[in-house]
């Protein structure tokens, strides 16, 4: 007798002699995968092998079957920068992506991973560069060049115009300017400021007028309107401007600008700081004017005859007032013993010198007395220059 098993089931019996017929998928799973379920239709030795949930069949070929990890095959279907997972005995993929990277699609059911700082700038700011080591999540944020992070909180960044932060570490008076994408800061003052530092690489800007005056000559005053470079420059008191320039100052002492305004005959002087000028007259002048509040020098034997006499010539040394009276001819002095020069016609004073007996006489603005005998009288000296009269 042979005995055969029927389509469907298999001799499970090694021994030749005996025939033990089981379902074809019990023995040896059917030749399925070990990770797989075999199944045939009734009475037939059609084996169908399924791979168990959890598992997917990594053989092409229609006819084998052979059943790995679902995530052993394709990565699970999840992106290439992800890690598949999934629940013992279900199908059911989960996709996470792996340090570095991070999901840039919002649908719940897909998983598109993409470099962590490709995607929204890592949570960086706009204005910041995202970096991060190999397989970590571990995110740097660096502003780019040009800005700086304007948070101290070291595990924030918040990038701002390097020249916004601290005026880009500009003098509160300059401007500061970068060109596009770089941190080399130019500060520049602001008007009505230089800058006071000889550095190339450092600026501190003071107001113009207290930086060498602002040019301004060291006698005068400095200013300037508020936020403007237009200065002003003003001699101080007791100097003035000795250039005709409307563009330059050249501050003198007022005194020695055409003699401070006084006479040629005048000495110019004024108090410190002050523009009161005091003229007075030099030696051998006088003031003529009877104003308090003008000079004007004249010789001074040319005012007032010099208080000499009206009938006296006036006279002094250069550069003295010393003043000399001298009667002029025709006359002579009165008074020579009490210092004052009185002058009176010259025969009005002891009869010009002739007797009491004669009378005086001379010729106009001459000194030349004729003595002439009065009547009664002759001249009893035959000398020609002497009369006496009996």
């Amino acid at each position: 007798v042979t005995c055969t098993c029927n389509p469907g089931y298999i001799d499970s019996d090694p021994s030749p002699t005996n025939v033990v017929c089981i379902d074809i998928c019990e023995y040896n799973n059917g030749e399925c995968d070990n990770n797989a379920t075999c199944f045939h239709p009734p009475n037939s030795d059609a084996v169908t092998c399924t791979c168990n949930p959890g598992y997917t069949d990594s053989d092409p070929s229609p006819t084998n079957v052979i059943c790995i990890d679902i995530c052993e095959y394709n990565n699970g279907g999840c992106d290439k920068n992800a890690t598949c997972a999934h629940e013992p005995n279900s199908d059911d993929v989960t996709c996470a992506c792996n340090p570095g990277y991070t999901d840039s699609d919002p649908s719940p059911t897909n998983v598109v991973c993409v470099d962590i700082c490709e995607y929204n700038n890592g949570e960086c700011d706009n204005n910041a560069t995202c970096f991060h080591p190999p397989n970590s999540n571990a995110v740097t944020c660096k502003c780019n060049p040009g800005y700086i992070d304007s948070d101290p909180s070291p595990t924030s960044v918040v990038c701002i115009d390097i020249c916004e932060y601290n005026n880009g570490k500009c003098d509160n008076n300059a401007t500061c300017f970068h060109p596009p994408n770089s941190n080399a800061i130019t500060c520049t003052c602001n008007p009505g400021y230089t800058d006071s530092d000889s550095s190339p690489t450092n600026t501190v800007c003071i107001d113009i007028c207290e930086y060498n005056n602002g040019k301004c000559d060291k006698n005068a005053t400095c200013f300037h309107p508020p936020n403007s470079d237009a200065v002003t420059c003003t001699c101080n008191p007791g100097y003035t401007d000795s250039d005709p320039s409307p563009t330059n100052v050249i501050c003198i002492d007022v005194c020695e600008y055409n003699n401070g305004g006084c006479g040629n005959n005048a000495i110019c002087a004024h108090e410190p700081n002050s523009d009161a000028l005091v003229c007075a007259c030099n030696p051998g002048y006088t003031d003529s004017d009877p104003s308090p509040t003008t000079t004007v020098c004249i010789d001074i034997c040319a005012h007032n005859n010099g208080e000499c006499d009206n009938n006296a010539t006036c006279s002094h040394p250069p550069n003295s007032n010393v003043v000399n009276c001298t009667c002029k001819s025709g006359y002579t002095d009165s008074n020579p013993l009490l210092g004052s020069v009185v002058c009176v016609d010259i025969c009005e004073y002891r009869n010009g010198g002739c007797d009491n007996n004669a009378t005086c006489s001379h010729l106009v603005n001459s000194s030349a007395v004729n003595c002439t005998c009065k009547s009664g009288y002759t001249d009893s000296d035959p000398s020609p220059t002497n009369v006496v009269c009996v």
